[in-house]
C-alpha cells in the first residue's frame, strides 16, 4: 500500500514540472513576440525629417508708366523689382546660413539686372516660421531683341542638417519691345486742285477786299507773270492764290479764308497739315491756320513761321513744303474744320497747292520685362 502512494506522488510531481515548464516556454515565446514588436515600433518612430529649403520667385505684374525711358524724379533708367523668396521646411539643425550669387546668361549682370544689396539671410536652429528674400532689378531698355535669361544660385554654409531643392534657378527677361510700324500714317484729305476749287471747299471773303481764287497762270500784279508761278509738285493742275497785288490800292482791308471740308481726326493722336507754298512778303500782310473742332465759333492759329521771318519785299523758295502738327486741337476729334488765313491791303500773293491732312498714331517703343519660370513678370 506505502509503495503505490511513494508511485502515485513520484507521478504528481513529475506531471507539476512539466506542466511549470511548458507555461514558461509560451511566456517567453510571447515576450520574444512583443520584443520584436516593440523594436519595430521604435525605428519608425525616430526617423528625422531634414530641413529643406526652397526658392520661390514671385508672381506679379508690372506696367510701365513713363515712355521717355527715364525716371522722371530721380533721372535715371527705368526699372522694376521683384522678389524672389526662400523658405525652409522644418526647424533646422543649427544656423542654416543662405547666400545668393547671380550669373549672366544671355542677359547681363549689371547691364539687364543685378541682385540688390541686402541683408544676411539666416533660419535660425530651431524655427521654421521665418522667410527671408532678395530683390532682383531688371533694367528697362529700348531694343527689340530677344527673350534673354540668367541664373541665381543659392549655397548653404553653417554647422546645419538644412538642404536645398534645387542650387540653381533660371529667369527669363521676356522682351515685348517693338518696332514702330511704319504703316500707321493715313491720308485724311488731299487736294491738287487738279480740276479747280473743289465743291467741298469754300473760299470768304470776311472784309469785301477780295477773295482765293484758282489759278493756272499764277499772280497778275506787277509781280505776275509765269515767272512768279509757285512751282509746287503739281502746278501743271493748278493752284490756289489770293492775289493782293492784282487788286491794287482801293482802300478796302482784305480777309479771305481758303476753307477745307470737315476732317473726322477720332482715330488719330497725331494730325498734320502739309501743304506747298509760294509767298511773297510786302509790309503788313499776315498768313495763318486756323483749326476748330466748332466750326470756328473758336480756333486756334497757327503760324506759318516762315512767313513771319520774311523781309520787306522778300519771298519764301518756290516752293517751300510746310508742315504743322495741329495735334493740340485736331487730335482724336470727330469734326475737325481747317482754313487758311490771308489779311493784307494791296500787298504781294500767297499761292497754296497740294495740301495734305495725314493722320498716325505714333508707336512709342515700349518694353514690359516678365520673370519666366511657369509665371510671369510683365512690365513696360
Amino acid at each position: 500500500m506505502k509503495s503505490i502512494y511513494t508511485i502515485f506522488q513520484l507521478a504528481l510531481f513529475t506531471y507539476s514540472i512539466l506542466l511549470f515548464q511548458n507555461l514558461e516556454a509560451k511566456q517567453v515565446a510571447n515576450w520574444g513576440e512583443n520584443s520584436s514588436t516593440l523594436v519595430k515600433s521604435q525605428s519608425i518612430a525616430f526617423t528625422p525629417l531634414v530641413p529643406v529649403i526652397s526658392m520661390e520667385a514671385q508672381n506679379s505684374i508690372l506696367t510701365e508708366h513713363n515712355p521717355d525711358g527715364i525716371d522722371a524724379l530721380n533721372k535715371c533708367r527705368k526699372k522694376r523689382d521683384f522678389q524672389v523668396f526662400f523658405k525652409i521646411s522644418e526647424p533646422p539643425t543649427g544656423n542654416a546660413n543662405v547666400s545668393v550669387v547671380a550669373y549672366s546668361g544671355t542677359a547681363s549682370l549689371g547691364r539687364d539686372f543685378e541682385i540688390l544689396p541686402h541683408a544676411p539671410m539666416v533660419f535660425t536652429s530651431g524655427e521654421s516660421s521665418s522667410t527671408n528674400s532678395i530683390t532682383i532689378r531688371v533694367y528697362d531698355d529700348d531694343e527689340v531683341e530677344n527673350t534673354e535669361n540668367f541664373t541665381i544660385a543659392l549655397s548653404i554654409s553653417g554647422i546645419t542638417n538644412a538642404v536645398a531643392t534645387s542650387s540653381t534657378m533660371m529667369l527669363n527677361i521676356i522682351d515685348n519691345d517693338y518696332e514702330p510700324n511704319v504703316e500707321i500714317t493715313k491720308p485724311l484729305l488731299y487736294e491738287d486742285f487738279t480740276n479747280g476749287l473743289p465743291n467741298t471747299w469754300s473760299v470768304v471773303d470776311n472784309s469785301g477786299g477780295g477773295n482765293w481764287a484758282y489759278s493756272t497762270q499764277g499772280p497778275s500784279g506787277n509781280f505776275g507773270g509765269s515767272s512768279y508761278k509757285i512751282n509746287s509738285t503739281t502746278a501743271i493742275n493748278g493752284a490756289m492764290i489770293f492775289d493782293s497785288d492784282a487788286k491794287g490800292s482801293d482802300g478796302i482791308p482784305e480777309d479771305a479764308d481758303l476753307v477745307l471740308p470737315s476732317i473726322n481726326c477720332t482715330d488719330y493722336s497725331k494730325v498734320v497739315l502739309q501743304f506747298e507754298q509760294y509767298f511773297r512778303f510786302n509790309m503788313i500782310e499776315t498768313t495763318s491756320i486756323l483749326v476748330s473742332t466748332d466750326n470756328f465759333a473758336t480756333s486756334t492759329s497757327f503760324s506759318v513761321s516762315n512767313n513771319d521771318l520774311l523781309s520787306m519785299n522778300s519771298a519764301t523758295q518756290n516752293p517751300e513744303s510746310v508742315s504743322i502738327d495741329i495735334s493740340s486741337v485736331a487730335a482724336l476729334q470727330g469734326d475737325v474744320q481747317i482754313k487758311f488765313k490771308y489779311t493784307g491791303n494791296n500787298n504781294y500773293y500767297w499761292q497754296i497747292d497740294d495740301v495734305l491732312v495725314e493722320g498716325s498714331n505714333p508707336t512709342e517703343i515700349e518694353e514690359e520685362i516678365a520673370l519666366n519660370m511657369n509665371d510671369e513678370y510683365l512690365g513696360p
